[in-house]
């Protein structure tokens, strides 16, 4: 979707008065014109005598006011992808699947690890015969869940920088957007 957003009224702005406020997105220009259609407005465009009916868009609801007077009076910014709460959510929620993977890899990793340690402890403690097998086994067991552990914490560390990397891409797009 594209649109204006509002990042600044002039002294009574007709179209603060209709009831827009800074962050709002315009979408369309009237029934017959998209945003997408229109390549720049000022505050200095003179609307008809009637006013025109703005489409907006604020946070996640649409609604229409009618501006009347002789200019808008706000100054805008063009934008191709508004901000909005599920544009925010993205970011949130785009490696939980795999923080939930790391988180279950590190505790089947500590499980394995454990268990591993009991077995081994056991059988040296259980007086019976012991051979390199039966001790092999159980330490297998363990280092295959530090193995595990290792691997979660790396696949935190990857997903902790991507979700960090991504935050910062939209920080930077959205000061663009006010600049």
């Amino acid at each position: 979707m594209k649109g204006f957003k509002i990042v600044k009224f002039v002294t009574d702005s007709p179209a603060q008065a209709a009831g827009l406020e800074i962050g709002d997105i315009i979408t369309s220009f009237g029934p017959d014109l998209p945003a997408d259609q229109v390549f720049e407005i000022s505050e200095q465009v003179v609307i008809p005598e009637d006013g025109i009916e703005l489409t907006v868009m604020r946070g996640t609801s649409i609604f229409t006011r009618v501006v009347s007077g002789e200019s808008f009076g706000f100054g805008v910014v063009r934008i191709d992808c508004p901000q909005s709460p599920i544009f925010s959510s993205e970011v949130q929620n785009k490696y939980t699947g795999a923080r939930t993977i790391a988180t279950f890899s590190g505790l089947l990793g500590w499980l394995c690890a454990i268990a591993g340690v009991f077995s081994t402890l056991f059988m040296l403690f259980d007086n019976q015969e012991v051979s390199v097998l039966t001790v092999l086994a159980p330490l297998s067991v363990s280092l295959f869940g530090m193995f595990l552990i290792q691997q979660g914490q790396v696949i935190k560390a990857i997903t902790d920088s991507a979700k960090s990397q991504a935050q910062v891409v939209v920080l930077l797009q959205e000061m663009l957007r006010n600049k």
